[in-house]
């Protein structure tokens, strides 16, 4: 047999030394608390920005009224500008039937017999 070689005597969990404990179970207890952490942040940040979102998306709609009512403003603002010639006032009064003094509507039969 062999010479020199001692049997190693295995050592009691008594002995002094603690028993081995899995590091894994502390760990995801303290990452699912970071997880639940983050989700709660990111919860608290996205508030705002979804009410700023809403406000602009209002404020678009706003915007898009006020250009409209400006575009119509402006072409009413043209058409009174031409009625106030001369030349636009005897328009307006003629789109609404009147006539000059001794002037007579003229009606034109439709030939229709052919």
């Amino acid at each position: 047999m062999l010479m020199g070689v001692k049997a190693i005597k295995p050592q009691d969990s008594k002995s002094g030394r603690k028993p081995y404990r899995p590091i894994a179970p502390p760990l995801m207890f303290f990452g699912l608390i970071v997880c639940v952490g983050c989700c709660w942040l990111g919860l608290q940040v996205a508030g705002p920005l979804k009410e700023a979102g809403r406000l602009k998306a209002e404020n678009d709609i706003l915007e898009r009224q006020l250009r409209t009512k400006n575009m119509s403003n402006e072409a009413e603002r043209k058409q009174v500008q031409a009625i106030r010639t001369e030349y636009g006032k005897v328009v307006a009064a003629r789109s609404r039937g009147y006539m000059y003094k001794n002037e007579h509507p003229l009606h034109v039969r439709s030939d229709s017999s052919q």
